[in-house]
């Protein structure tokens, strides 16, 4: 009865761990054609507001919506 279980155990094991998946991530690299300047970024903050807010060294300060780029040149 002892081999039985032990047999039962292994295949329930090995069932559920081909049933299950792991988090797949993605990962999203931008250039200058998407609108990200070609100098170097010195930080990386994220608003409340969910916009990122990227420190360059050189082209300003860049916001990211998700979708584009803004510069923030001028105080």
């Amino acid at each position: 009865m002892t081999q039985r279980l032990k047999v039962a155990f292994f295949l329930s094991f090995f069932l559920v761990s081909f049933l299950t998946t792991a988090q797949l991530y993605t990962f999203k690299t931008f250039n200058h054609r998407d609108g990200l300047t070609l100098s170097a970024i010195l930080c990386v903050e994220e608003s409340e507001e969910g916009y990122l807010w990227f420190g360059t060294d050189g082209a300003g300060l860049m916001r990211f919506d998700g979708e584009r780029f803004d510069y923030l040149e001028e105080i």
